[in-house]
């Protein structure tokens, strides 16, 4: 024993030391991320998410604007949306071309995908501004709710 300390409590020591600066071991993530924002170019060829709950509504925006799933692992899943207008829009193109009831939501054709995977929109003129409210379904139930507010 030297300077009045043990081998077995400088053991002790160095056991706890090693143990608080080694890094935790994250969790495995079991459910699905789902963001939303809009698309921003990172380098040639590659797109990011910038996310955010307020678009401006541009309709030379292509896309305007979209929302990213991320699973947990890398099984196959089927996701679609419904999403809610403030107000009817003067026309309806793309997916929606044939849903007369925009007021009842506007519901995209369900994708199969595996991996990260964004779903993305585009602005028309004519599309309402205020508050878009879009449901987000995964494997057939209702997963996430996003609420954006679309700006000029």
């Amino acid at each position: 024993m030297a300077n009045g300390i043990s081998k077995s409590a400088i053991a002790a020591l160095m056991i706890t030391a090693v143990a608080a600066c080694t890094d935790p071991v994250p969790e495995e993530r079991t459910g699905f991320l789902v963001k939303a924002g809009t698309m921003e170019g990172a380098r040639p060829g590659v797109d990011r998410l910038k996310e955010t709950m307020t678009v401006t509504m541009d309709p030379g925006r292509r896309p305007g604007w979209c929302f990213l799933v991320d699973p947990p692992n890398d099984h196959t899943y089927e996701v679609y949306s419904v999403t809610h207008l403030p107000a009817q829009p003067e026309r309806l193109t793309g997916d929606f071309v044939s849903q007369s009831n925009a007021s009842a939501g506007l519901t995209s054709a369900t994708a199969r995908a595996d991996g990260i995977r964004p779903f993305c929109f585009d602005f028309d003129s004519g599309d309402p501004v205020g508050e878009y409210r879009v449901e987000v379904f995964i494997n057939g139930a209702r997963h996430t709710e996003l609420r954006m507010q679309v700006v000029q």
